[in-house]
């Protein structure tokens, strides 16, 4: 009995995180079915925002995901977003079916726009429609930023930065070489 409730009470408490998410956001936020979020992990919703999660999928500890200006988010069936991870979407992020996306990963959707004269605060963004397809595979401490598609069945190798598409049924990575220029020439 009491290894029924150990294992049972995480999935009550996301299912009624899931309700609570439900009702703050309401038609903002759609579940295709009975996701999984997990205690800490938190979804983040501005006005005009629309998040889409699907069938058994799964937000684990301390995961954010943080929904702003006119974003949508879509992760399908089946995916799993890691411990950590971090997720900001203000144009659009698709996630495919049967996606597993490991601890630590980071997803950015946008760039600050950068400006030499007046307030860097200020400068605003540009954006890039980021795609996973489905069956990939993404490890740990990845980075993938605006702009890029990675298609179904890849594998994006541990400690990579994707700031480049990935071809379908393919193994990416990367090792970071130093390059240092200045902003304006």
């Amino acid at each position: 009995m009491l290894r029924w409730f150990l294992y049972t009470y995480p999935s009550i408490l996301g299912l009624i995180k899931a309700f609570v998410y439900k009702c703050a956001y309401g038609r903002k936020l759609h579940f295709a079915g009975l996701p999984h979020i997990a205690r800490t992990a938190t979804i983040r919703m501005r006005k005009g925002t629309n998040v889409k999660i699907g069938r058994v999928s799964n937000l684990a500890d301390g995961t954010i995901l943080s929904v702003a200006g006119a974003g949508e988010f879509l992760i399908g069936d089946n995916s799993s977003i890691g411990f950590y991870t971090i997720i900001t979407c203000h144009y659009k992020i698709s996630i495919g079916n049967n996606v597993m996306i490991a601890p630590h990963v980071s997803m950015y959707d946008h760039d600050h726009e950068i400006r030499v004269d007046g307030n860097m605060k200020d400068a605003g963004y540009t954006y890039g429609e980021i795609v996973i397809g489905d069956n990939v595979w993404i490890g740990d401490n990845v980075t993938i930023l605006k702009g890029v598609h990675i298609g179904s069945g890849s594998v994006i190798a541990a400690g990579s930065l994707v700031n480049k598409d990935v071809p379908s049924n393919s193994i990416y990575y990367n090792k970071r070489e130093k390059t240092i220029k200045p902003l304006h020439e």
